[in-house]
Formats: C-alpha cells, sequence, structure tokens
C-alpha cells in the first residue's frame, strides 16, 4: 500500500482531526485534553440515545410495513399507488442458505468446478481470515518465526488505530 492510500485510509478513519484545531498540537493542557474527552463520553452517549430512538423507530415501520403487506395481500394486490408520494408494492425473493456442513460444501465445491466457476464463487469471510491470520502469527510468534511469517496469498496486514472509550464504574 502505498503512502497516499495509508493516508487516505487514515483520513477516511479519522478525519484531518488536526487541521481546525486552534491551537497546535503540542500547545494543548492536560485540562483542555480532559475537556475533549470527556466530550467524546458526551458524544457517545448522545449516539447511543439516538440510535435507540432510531431502533424503536424502525420498530415502528418495521409493523407498519408488515401491516401493508398484510392489507395488500388481503385486497389480492400487487402494488398500491399513494396519491402524491409513490408506490409501495410486494416483492417476492428467493433465498439460499450457505452449505453448513463439509459434506454440503464438498458437494457445492465440486458442483461450481464443474460448471467452471469455483473461483468467481470461492470466498473468504473477512472476520474468519482475520481470527486465522490472528492465531496463525500467534503461533508463528511463540515459536520464533515472525521474521518470516506469511499467509501464502494473504497480504501484508493494514493496522488501524482507534481509542477505547470505557464507561468507569
Amino acid at each position: 500500500m502505498s503512502d497516499l492510500q495509508k493516508t487516505l485510509e487514515t483520513d477516511a478513519m479519522y478525519g484531518d482531526w488536526g487541521a481546525d484545531d486552534e491551537k497546535p498540537m503540542d500547545s494543548i493542557s492536560l485540562q483542555e485534553f480532559e475537556a475533549i474527552c470527556k466530550e467524546v463520553f458526551d458524544r457517545r452517549t448522545a449516539l447511543d440515545e439516538a440510535r435507540e430512538v432510531l431502533k424503536l423507530q424502525d420498530e415502528e415501520l418495521s409493523k407498519l410495513e408488515r401491516k401493508v403487506l398484510s392489507y395488500l395481500t388481503h385486497f389480492k394486490k400487487d402494488k398500491h399507488h399513494v396519491t402524491g408520494l409513490g408506490t409501495i408494492g410486494i416483492i417476492n425473493r428467493k433465498s439460499v442458505k450457505v452449505p453448513q456442513d463439509a459434506t454440503e460444501k464438498q458437494a457445492f465445491f465440486k458442483w461450481l468446478q464443474e460448471k467452471g466457476i469455483f473461483w468467481d464463487y470461492t470466498t473468504v469471510n473477512s472476520q474468519k481470515l482475520n481470527s486465522l491470520y490472528k492465531a496463525e502469527y500467534e503461533i508463528a510468534g511463540e515459536e520464533g518465526r515472525l521474521a518470516d511469517f506469511k499467509i501464502p496469498g494473504v497480504g501484508a496486514p493494514t493496522v488501524f488505530q482507534s481509542i477505547s472509550v470505557r464507561k468507569g464504574k
């Protein structure tokens, strides 16, 4: 990853946090720093409260949408035009579950290979890959192999920094 990509990635995560400050970073007092930290807690609390309100609104909306679906079905309508607003309609989608056990996975992978599309549909879950990487990295560390540690086909990890915010007891 280039320095420009790293900078853009960092800016996307944190914004340009030092640019709008009235004081240079090295002249801030501990009291001012404490005030900034308190603001983090205050804003997190406000955001949590807003999320709770949003969650309740989303639940109410879901109830209304289920009610509309029931009425559309009752009136044998696929869609209904709401004057001045738009159209509400029924959408039918099919969904299948990912193969769960080794036998199902082997059968599915064999079928993908026979169709010649194996590499188009074979993926690794990002969380599982990162979990595997972490476990293998720890083993390599215990065995003193960190200098040459690499999982074939997997690039070097990107390190993201963030802060931990935990409420006191």
